[in-house]
């Protein structure tokens, strides 16, 4: 069997770990910016950037470049690559669904509660492309408050700290140290995205939050568990 396992996640490179000893091609995409402390070694395992005309082709043709079938451990927020899966026949595509930490907000009501409560000072660890959202719906309603991002890619006019996933435990006290904000926002990306301990940090540091609710999306088989997927795996 031969898998195309879609994003550059912890449980993506855990799946390929698992599986490197047995007779499976994997092909995992993964973003050519972040450097993640375990790069893989293993021949057998073929990196390579995400392209969404694989996506389209693998859609069309029901099978390219000898893949049998799609994994999805993308990015629960990710969802440009999720409406490019979302009309993938189910025996195609399994998919990695996390279990979201809270109910969360959209970003609509997200900016309308932050011009309610006067922030004026906003750490935002939703990216580059949630920060933009925000920033856009903030402008729309005609309130500016000062924004830090931290992000992978730097939005041009915003003070900017790097994403460095090697540091994702200790950052945040030195980040409010630093900053002072008056307010962190960030998305719900389950556990493994760290939100919980995000949450407890805010609790203990007596910070506002605000949280971005994790998305809904019904396409694929969708397992909880990577245990559950490798069983699927092991039985095709």
């Amino acid at each position: 069997m031969s898998f195309l396992v879609l994003g550059g996640t912890s449980t993506s490179r855990e799946f390929c770990l698992k599986t490197t000893l047995k007779n499976y091609t994997l092909t995992l995409t993964s973003n050519p910016i972040v450097k993640y402390p375990c790069e893989f070694k293993v021949s057998k395992i073929k990196n390579m950037f995400f392209d969404k005309k694989i996506i389209v082709e693998f859609k069309n043709n029901e099978k390219i470049n000898d893949i049998d079938m799609i994994i999805d451990f993308t990015h629960p927020h990710a969802m440009n690559i999720s409406n490019l899966l979302k009309n993938i026949p189910e025996n195609l595509l399994i998919r990695y669904q996390r279990k979201p930490i809270t109910n969360g907000m959209t970003y609509f009501d997200m900016v309308h509660k932050i011009k309610e409560n006067k922030f004026k000072k906003i750490l935002s660890l939703l990216g580059a492309n949630g920060s933009l959202k925000v920033i856009d719906e903030l402008n729309k309603i005609k309130y500016f408050p000062e924004i830090i991002i931290r992000s992978i890619k730097k939005v041009e006019g915003f003070e900017h700290i790097k994403f460095d996933p090697n540091k994702i435990d200790n950052e945040l006290n030195e980040i409010i140290k630093f900053y002072k904000p008056d307010l962190i926002i960030f998305k719900d990306s389950g556990k493994e995205g760290k939100t919980d301990k995000k949450i407890k940090f805010c609790l203990k540091n007596k910070i506002p939050f605000f949280v971005i609710k994790m998305p809904l999306k019904e396409y694929g088989r969708i397992y909880y568990s990577l245990e559950n997927i490798l069983k699927v795996v092991d039985n095709l």
